[in-house]
């Protein structure tokens, strides 16, 4: 299922993402090198996961909602399954 187009407004841009295979873990967060479809490579963030795990594990290609800064991923869509960070 793919967020409507009012929903999409509210939230934000989504973007597709190739995903480095290998993601650090810090505790309750999860850093990883993400490039975008322009060939732009950033490091993005994923907060407040359960200890030491990784949310996007053997995940290689995904949509995500990032923040203003780009720094920190709010939004995730992996084959229509959405979560969204509140």
């Amino acid at each position: 299922m793919k967020l409507d187009a009012s929903v999409l407004a509210i939230v934000g841009k989504w973007m597709e993402y190739n995903l480095n295979r290998q993601h650090l873990r810090d505790g309750h967060a999860v850093l990883i090198m993400a490039t975008d479809s322009d060939g732009e490579m950033r490091k993005v963030k994923v907060n407040d996961c359960k200890k030491d795990k990784d949310p996007l594990k053997d995940i290689l290609v995904v949509e995500l909602l990032l923040n203003a800064a780009e720094t920190e991923i709010v939004g995730i869509d992996v084959n229509g399954e959405i979560v969204i960070r509140k």
